[in-house]
């Protein structure tokens, strides 16, 4: 199978937010991971969420919207752009629209990078730490966003600062995996227990993508808790 777009993944993602009804996006995303390998389902999951991996694996991009301000401030200088960075972000209200705006002005353009080229240039910037770091993370961003559209860039720069702006969460995501293997929310126990025992939503993805219900039960209920991995706390019924 052929890597998806990261053009394609934020065609979808631009979908979803202009999408009020929770099962509409639901329905989309479902249909979405269908046409996606098991990899590409495991790092869309993550990046949903604002992240490049779990919870609990010290992943941050520790880049602010003031980090982006700040270097758009710098591309604006460069290339005697002649705008007031500051006022657009107010007037736009979101870093992302900020970056599609001056994305557009310059006239970036799209270079075809695959989702995974874009996942392993998101951990770049999480593992460029220590003395210099920020001139390391910017100069990554900026190599970055002059090989993407302006629609690519506006979510690069959201998944960056862990905000897609849309809403879907874990919780959303386990519903898309059960309507993607079943057609429906049936799976959903067997998803929300296995996700209980191993909070990774990647690891989740994984076990039903690609398969069919009876193969995905059986991967579900094989799940158990591990060392080193949460369990996710539950509310239970008081008793007396």
């Amino acid at each position: 199978m052929n890597r998806v777009k990261f053009s394609r993944v934020c065609d979808i993602f631009d979908t979803l937010e202009g999408t009020d009804s929770r099962n509409e996006m639901t329905e989309i995303l479902s249909g979405f991971y269908k046409e996606l390998d098991p990899l590409d389902s495991q790092i869309l999951s993550y990046l949903i969420l604002g992240r490049v991996a779990p919870l609990f694996v010290n992943s941050e991009f520790n880049y602010s919207e003031k980090s982006f301000i700040s270097l758009l401030k710098d591309i604006s200088k460069s290339k005697n752009l002649g705008e007031d960075i500051d006022k657009k972000m107010e007037e736009l209200g979101d870093i992302g629209d900020t970056l599609q705006y001056f994305a557009e002005k310059v006239g970036s353009k799209s270079s075809g990078l695959t989702l995974q080229e874009v996942y392993d240039l998101l951990w770049d910037i999480v593992n460029a730490k220590g003395t210099g770091s920020v001139g390391g993370k910017n100069k990554i961003i900026v190599d970055t966003l002059n090989k993407l559209s302006p629609l690519e860039a506006k979510y690069f720069s959201r998944i960056i600062c862990g905000d897609l702006r849309f809403g879907v969460n874990t919780k959303t995501l386990l519903d898309v995996f059960s309507v993607m293997v079943v057609g429906d929310k049936s799976l959903k126990e067997e998803l929300d227990r296995a996700y209980g025992s191993h909070a990774d939503i990647g690891y989740i993805c994984s076990l039903v993508s690609g398969g069919n219900e009876k193969e995905a039960r059986k991967k579900l209920a094989t799940v158990r808790v591990q060392p080193g991995i949460p369990v996710m706390a539950r509310l239970v019924e008081r008793v007396g």
